[in-house]
């Protein structure tokens, strides 16, 4: 069976336990032909951070935004710019608890190969669809090419002050200092959530959490270009033990936070619902 490699992928609605409750219908084949073409010219302007910023929140809920960028890179020097859509194979809708849901199948055209593409939109709240996924099969003749330009964190540790840095960035949310914590993070971070909304957020961590007590085990890896680290955490809460994702970037010699995650257990989140 050929092996198909894929750029990227939302995880759609699983993410949020947003089950389909039921099938709206087949859309009008041209129906998202507009905001295809708008994301893919943004994307061939290199305005990928942008794309991110104007995807759906369920979309920024699967994937930081360094990652889509570095994946919009990888796409762009694997397949080359964006083209057209040659061909628009199905359009279809559905509905599920957290709204409605469009999704595209394609043959898309780009300068080195032309391949089949998914495109998934969510209907936001501001009445408009916003990228969901985005699903491109690699040819077998560009595979090699894609998998050498693949990028991956090294196996080498990430340096002492990053992994300090977790615990600093954890003591100060739990003694309220989030706006210190916004204030110091990358340029990219505080682009993509406000100093108020990173406090909200937070605060609904806590509440379901309870306060941080400690980091238990870290796992951390240095990106190649050794700019970039990521570290995976497992931490103590009052009410929980749970897992937390980092990721920092260097700035003029500072390691800036650029995603922070904790893992909310299962029972939390149904309990939510």
């Amino acid at each position: 069976m050929r092996w198909r490699a894929v750029i990227v992928v939302a995880l759609l609605l699983a993410i949020v336990a947003a089950v389909i409750v039921g099938f709206v219908g087949l859309g009008n084949k041209t129906q998202f032909r507009p905001q295809i073409r708008a994301l893919m010219t943004q994307l061939n302007n290199g305005k990928a951070a942008d794309v991110y910023k104007q995807s759906s929140y369920f979309f920024r809920r699967t994937l930081n935004q360094d990652a889509f960028v570095d994946m919009a890179s990888r796409i762009d020097e694997t397949l080359g710019k964006f083209v057209r859509i040659t061909d628009l194979l199905d359009v279809s809708h559905s509905k599920s608890l957290a709204g409605r849901v469009g999704e595209v199948t394609c043959i898309a055209q780009f300068e080195a190969a032309t391949t089949k593409a998914v495109f998934s939109f969510h209907w936001g709240k501001d009445n408009q669809w916003r990228l969901l996924g985005l699903d491109i099969t690699i040819p077998e003749s560009l595979q090699a090419k894609a998998a050498a330009l693949k990028v991956s964190f090294d196996r080498i540790h990430a340096p002492p002050e990053v992994i300090e840095k977790v615990s600093e960035i954890l003591i100060d949310i739990r003694d309220g200092k989030t706006d210190k914590v916004w204030s110091e993070a990358s340029k990219p971070f505080r682009d993509s959530i406000s100093a108020e909304r990173f406090a909200e957020l937070n605060a609904n961590y806590e509440e379901q959490l309870g306060k941080f007590t400690r980091v238990l085990m870290v796992e951390s890896g240095l990106h190649p270009s050794k700019n970039k680290a990521k570290v995976d955490a497992v931490i103590e809460y009052e009410k929980v033990r749970t897992q937390g994702q980092f990721t920092f970037i260097k700035f003029e010699d500072t390691w800036q936070l650029s995603f922070f995650r904790p893992l909310i257990p299962e029972p939390a989140i149904s309990k939510r619902q």
